[in-house]
């Protein structure tokens, strides 16, 4: 075998780990189910998909048949949500701005998802190291001081960036997925 072909056949291997890797490593998408709001995260879900990515909502994981599934369930809900955070490697939140016929409280099942891993990472017992924070231009400011706090005190941990249309975050994201994968496996 010349060097050449050598390196090429080096190169790729190297990129059929890393492939492995993104398919393997599962990354939770969280954000607001809202009327509109779906279909962006689920958007995001496939853009990261299409890309050779394991990304999950909680809806993925609900394995409730037929009329079940479609049923409203707080507490389904939650317990969704605690298994997505308790089983993603790479977690992505979005948080979006009130509309006009929204719920005041639109991004609070967010931000409850936030505080509980950084709970969780502060107690040992789930790593928050590999976090991404997207939030509506202009929000943070205005979501309460508790909640802006924690997303200031972990600037330089986690990635907290603003966008204007939901579609700004693909690429960014996707970026993100793949800086967090190379780290995670020292690639």
């Amino acid at each position: 075998m010349t060097l050449s072909e050598e390196t090429c056949h080096s190169y790729s291997e190297r990129r059929k780990q890393f492939d492995r890797y993104k398919r393997d490593t599962p990354i939770g998408i969280f954000g607001s189910f809202y009327g509109s709001r779906k279909p962006g995260l689920i958007s995001l879900k496939e853009f990261l998909l299409n890309a050779g990515y394991y990304p999950r909502i909680s809806e993925d994981l609900d394995t409730r048949k037929g009329k079940d599934r479609e049923s409203k369930d707080p507490v389904v809900d939650r317990k969704l949500s605690e298994r997505l955070i308790a089983e993603s490697d790479i977690h992505l939140f979005v948080l979006v701005r009130e509309r006009k016929n929204e719920p005041d409280n639109l991004i609070q099942s967010v931000s409850m998802e936030i505080e509980r891993l950084h709970t969780l990472d502060n107690c040992g017992q789930k790593s928050a190291k590999y976090v991404a924070v997207y939030s509506e231009t202009g929000l943070i400011g205005t979501m309460g001081s508790v909640c802006e706090g924690l997303l200031l005190s972990k600037d330089g941990d986690w990635q907290v960036l603003e966008f204007g249309e939901i579609q700004e975050i693909f690429k960014p994201a996707r970026q993100f997925c793949m800086n967090c994968i190379q780290d995670m496996y020292r690639f």
